[in-house]
């Protein structure tokens, strides 16, 4: 023990807080006592002495020691050595990334861990793996990490704004038309209360899969289900979560939740038609309509479709689930809002003609006009007392009187 942490001492620089245990074995060669650190108890060992004497390293190098994995780097390392940003891990055994997952929690900005298997086994996963485990970092492998790859929340354009989302595309107006029809029966059918008829949507030998990613409490309700192959580890779980065959497939689309889709966040990519197959992609967001919270939900569906009769038959469907963006809730909010305020904005203007609008009907059209308008209630419902709470004609002296420039900024005041 007592030499462990002579050498220890020898190969740290106090000045750069940095502890070189590059080849540690090769310090005991010749000598009675071996310390590789291998050797799951000397790597404690030495972990130990870290936490005791140096809790405040910042930089670790552990190349070249024949790692199988970084276990002794556990919960406690981590919770007391706050200070390490630089870890080096190269040329050793590292098989899984699962290993690496472990090390969450560790604020590093550089990490390398080239000459380990589990990196060439992830092949071009490699670098985001890594990322969604250290989400600081800046260098991995001597190589500045590339910029991540986002979709930021503000739509103010600039010379390096994405183009403008489009909604559809497709290169054949026919197969636009046929796909449309079959996405408005499917999904008519998909947000019923029984699901069954699906069965005549799918072919007898089809597949489907579904994948999920979120957090567990999130994703309750698909993630036991989720074939995400980032997750999962054993081929037979690959194949059984694999739905094979038209009742499978209908039973397993009757467990999820109940939904309800909205059209208007649709997206269509009609990538490939022949006069036998084709392949379309379908995203969007619904709503659960089941438990206590109603979650919203961003979907992407895959179909591969072939004629079958006068329609298409499905032949394989990939379904993925995540959360959306912050931004993308607030919008199917709102377009679940304006849904609501053409039926609120109609009963109200059938009742002007015969009597005044009740005061629950006022409320909810004033909160909807706000949402629209970005007006505070009070504003919004002088807006619309002003015009009998005719709620089209309120919008339209919205804009008219908003472009003139008199509508006060007290008015935007919540």
């Amino acid at each position: 023990t007592e030499k462990i942490k002579t050498e220890m001492s020898r190969r740290y620089n106090v000045e750069k807080k940095a502890l070189n245990l590059n080849a540690f074995h090769k310090s005991f060669a010749g000598e009675e006592m071996y310390a590789p650190l291998w050797r799951s108890n000397v790597f404690c060992k030495v972990v130990e002495v870290i936490i005791e004497n140096i809790p405040d390293v910042q930089a670790i190098d552990l190349s070249n020691n024949k790692l199988l994995n970084v276990d002794p780097l556990n919960a406690d390392f981590r919770r007391k050595v706050t200070d390490l940003r630089i870890l080096y891990l190269k040329e050793n055994r590292v098989a899984n990334i699962s290993y690496m997952e472990k090390l969450k929690g560790l604020n590093l900005t550089e990490l390398n861990c080239s000459g380990n298997p589990f990196k060439d086994r992830l092949g071009s996963a490699y670098t985001d793996r890594i990322r969604s485990i250290f989400p600081n970092l800046q260098t991995l492998d001597d190589k500045p990490m590339p910029k991540k790859i986002g979709f930021d929340e503000d739509s103010s354009p600039t010379s390096n704004s994405l183009p403008v989302t489009q909604s559809k595309f497709a290169k054949s107006s026919e197969a636009e038309a046929l796909v449309l029809q079959f996405m408005e029966q499917y999904f008519k059918l998909y947000d019923s209360d029984n699901r069954q008829p699906l069965l005549d949507a799918y072919d007898e030998n089809a597949v489907m899969s579904m994948s999920c990613f979120g957090g567990r409490d999130s994703m309750k309700d698909y993630i036991e289900d989720s074939r995400n192959f980032l997750k999962i580890y054993h081929e037979n779980r690959k194949v059984r979560l694999l739905q094979t065959g038209r009742l499978p497939i209908v039973s397993f689309l009757t467990k999820l939740p109940k939904s309800t889709h909205d059209p208007t966040t649709f997206t269509l990519d009609l990538s490939f038609t022949s006069s036998t197959f084709m392949m379309f992609t379908v995203t969007g967001m619904f709503k659960e309509r089941e438990g206590s919270e109603k979650r919203v939900r961003h979907f992407n569906r895959c179909f591969l479709v072939v004629p079958r009769g006068s329609g298409f038959c499905i032949v394989n469907e990939t379904l993925f689930i995540t959360d959306p963006t912050s931004e993308n809730c607030r919008k199917f909010q709102t377009t679940s809002s304006m849904e609501s305020l053409k039926n609120a904005s109609s009963s109200a203007q059938q009742a002007t003609t015969s009597q005044e609008v009740d005061q629950a009907t006022q409320r909810t059209l004033a909160t909807a006009f706000s949402e629209l308008t970005g007006m505070n209630l009070t504003w919004s419902a002088q807006a619309l007392s002003e015009n009998q709470w005719n709620y089209d004609r309120a919008t339209t002296m919205f804009q008219q009187a908003k472009e003139a420039g008199k509508i006060p900024a007290e008015a935007f005041v919540k």
